[in-house]
């Protein structure tokens, strides 16, 4: 029963507040660990980031500086409602979605007019006005600008 005694007895003095790390040391412990966790992290995420977005920027490709750019004007409408039916520019946001994934924005007037530089190509053109809670709105077809211009694009909203 001394043998039992003897390996309590040790067992006991091993956890002892005495053989315990100072708080300090725990801290510091635990910070050096919460930094390196973050390191991984940022590494991972910033090497994920560069592997998907490539030339991107969040997901988006930016035109670059040096194309050649036609004007593109055009009215964000809402269109449709109870009969008869009306038809109204509307301030709002309109992009430009080009087929190499490049996205170009712009705003709406009041009055839905804008005005935006495009690089000639075909663009899918969608929009959304502001504060309505309507449906993304859309060109009925696709947006094809020429290096001249294009001008009068309807980006249109239905409404019910």
């Amino acid at each position: 029963m001394s043998e039992l005694g003897d390996l309590l007895a040790a067992e006991a003095k091993r956890h002892e507040p005495g053989q315990a790390p100072a708080f300090d040391e725990v801290v510091r412990k635990r910070r050096n660990r919460d930094r390196r966790h973050l390191a991984v992290v940022g590494a991972v995420v910033a090497v994920a980031l560069g592997a998907t977005a490539g030339p991107t920027l969040w997901g988006q490709k930016q035109q670059p500086a040096s194309a050649a750019r036609a004007v593109v004007t055009g009215t964000l409408l809402m269109v449709g409602g109870p009969m008869p039916g009306y038809s109204r520019g509307t301030a709002g946001t309109v992009w430009f979605d080009a087929a190499d994934g490049t996205t170009t924005s712009t705003t709406s007037a009041a009055d839905g007019r804008f005005s935006i530089r495009l690089t000639p190509g075909r663009y899918v053109a969608t929009g959304e006005p502001v504060n309505s809670g309507a449906p993304w709105c859309r060109a009925d077809e696709p947006v094809v600008v020429p290096p001249e211009g294009l001008h009068d694009v309807r980006v249109l909203c239905q409404m019910r």
